[in-house]
């Protein structure tokens, strides 16, 4: 797939690869086999099954840029499957020995997300996710919030694009209104089910997107085709609603 993705670029943008494994060792063998298929960088989280602490997690990403220092990395900071709160104490420490490291998806929330600026921002990028958390991220971080992400641009860019432009001109008038607007739309799930997403997330993603109409997704593939009724309805309702969005921040409607 990789190797898909690097000759579709033809280098006009940088293709990070997903690396992650039980350990550094595997993490390299996977981060030269992406190089050689055309990645230009790693996007690597923790090692999975033990939790690693602080320092074990700083080193190995020290060790994965002392290894391979031509590939830059993107930390998948992700709480929830990584077992980590990702503290400040880790960023600072990170930026110090793991010269390699050019940024992070955040997705550990936002509580200490101006701390985590102060100490590493001069040479990490914190692409905060621009959903539902991304005005929450700006009053925090200012101008400091200079790039995010998101898993919503599988239903159509426009509405992120519009609001990471306000971020980056601090319109902050714009950049409520535009939360406002993506607020409104159906949520994708249903409100009080706290730990479906874990189960469902898969299933929910391909169903808002084939919904929004941007994407042709096909069919989640097993085993992941379990998702009861209410999840379906909810990730339909809030992939329409989304194609609807769109059609205010496009100039060409969708079709």
């Amino acid at each position: 797939m990789i190797d898909t993705v690097a000759q579709v670029a033809r280098k006009r943008v940088p293709i990070f690869a997903g690396c992650t494994s039980l350990n550094t060792r595997d993490t390299l063998r996977q981060m030269k086999i992406m190089k050689s298929v055309g990645a230009d960088g790693a996007f690597s989280g923790l090692p999975l099954w033990q939790t690693p602490t602080i320092e074990n997690s700083v080193q190995y990403f020290a060790e994965l840029g002392e290894a391979m220092p031509d590939m830059p990395i993107i930390v998948y900071a992700n709480r929830r499957f990584f077992k980590s709160e990702f503290p400040t104490e880790f960023w600072a420490a990170l930026a110090l020995k793991a010269p390699t490291v050019i940024a992070t998806k955040v997705s550990y929330g936002t509580d200490h997300l101006k701390e985590d600026l102060d100490v590493a921002e001069h040479q990490i990028k914190f692409l905060v996710g621009l959903g539902k958390n991304g005005y929450e991220a700006y009053k925090k971080a200012g101008r400091k919030m200079t790039a995010g992400w998101s898993t919503g641009v599988n239903m159509g860019p426009e509405p992120l694009v519009a609001l990471m432009d306000a971020i980056l001109k601090e319109d902050e008038k714009k950049i409520e209104d535009i939360a406002a607007d993506m607020r409104a739309v159906p949520p994708m799930q249903p409100p009080d089910d706290r730990i479906g997403f874990d189960h469902y997330n898969t299933e929910a993603e391909k169903l808002r997107a084939h919904a929004a109409g941007y994407i042709k997704t096909g069919p989640s593939r097993t085993p992941y085709r379990t998702m009861p009724e209410i999840w379906r309805q909810h990730a339909e309702a809030h992939g329409k609603g989304w194609a609807e969005l769109r059609k205010s921040y496009s100039k060409v409607q969708t079709q």
